[in-house]
């Protein structure tokens, strides 16, 4: 790195492509995430609310019953309860209520559940295992909204961050070559994600995601690399004023290089 960082041009280089993921993917991500939480708030924030109000004045309902019940366990701790209940109103007609609710149990075996009715309004009804795991319930909702909607806000984040730096490096820059590692790589619909990894200017290490052509290459600083993308080396450069080194390919197509330029680089990496 040394013989390159003497050879590497001084001016500033217009940076053609700089590949950081962005856009539509983390729009989409976005979306997603946002979706889920509001999805899970409106899937099982109802059902808490009057589980909640039943377990206020819990009345067991002897004549009511359980139709197509049942819990699952997933995720070995995840467990997902529905069933219908069957019960009668003041008006003495049958009335059919469907209840649903998630909650962390490492129980593996089966429940015995009783349907419990509000003493203060009769029309709400639901079974004596959603108010035992009422807190467990509302902690499950708590941690499942807070990562979705977090992980919606991080997402805008780094698109805005992405945004800076695709806009920052619309003109040309100085640019310092530096060693990244990859770390993975991930192929989807003709496009390869190269994941990889560096320390930034604080020494904490950050993980960064670059998008290439199908037939695109990073440009590897190891000799093996071409047959194990894992944990390689890889040469990138770091624009001035910004802190995300950009990952090059092979070709160094990425940056507005002179032939006579591209190949001083070349030779330089071949000392």
């Amino acid at each position: 790195m040394q013989a390159l960082e003497q050879t590497f041009p001084r001016r500033a280089i217009q940076i053609k492509n700089a590949g950081l993921s962005g856009g539509i993917m983390l729009s989409f991500a976005m979306v997603v995430c946002m979706a889920l939480g509001i999805f899970l708030l409106w899937y099982q924030g109802p059902g808490i609310l009057r589980d909640y109000t039943i377990s206020q004045n819990p009345i067991v309902d002897d004549n009511a019953y359980i139709r197509k019940g049942e819990c699952k366990t997933r995720q070995i701790i995840m467990t997902d309860c529905k069933a219908d209940i069957i019960f009668k109103d003041n008006t003495g007609k049958s009335v059919q209520e469907s209840v649903s609710f998630m909650f962390f149990d490492l129980n593996s075996s089966g429940y015995e559940v009783e349907v419990v009715r509000s003493g203060d309004d009769p029309s709400l009804v639901t079974l004596d295992l959603g108010i035992e795991k009422l807190w467990d319930r509302i902690f499950t909702l708590g941690v499942f909204t807070v990562l979705l909607i977090g992980g919606a806000i991080a997402v805008i984040v780094a698109m805005f961050k992405t945004r800076g730096l695709n806009k920052k490096m619309r003109k040309p820059l100085v640019l310092k070559p530096v060693a990244v590692t990859i770390t993975g790589i991930q192929k989807n619909y003709g496009i390869r994600n190269v994941f990889y990894s560096y320390m930034n200017d604080a020494g904490k290490k950050k993980k960064r995601a670059s998008r290439f052509k199908k037939k695109e290459e990073p440009f590897y600083l190891s000799v093996a690399a071409g047959t194990k993308a894992n944990q390689t080396p890889a040469l990138a450069v770091l624009p001035q004023g910004c802190d995300v080194p950009i990952l090059l390919d092979e070709n160094l197509d990425r940056l507005d290089l002179t032939a006579d330029e591209k190949q001083s680089i070349q030779n330089a990496l071949a000392v």
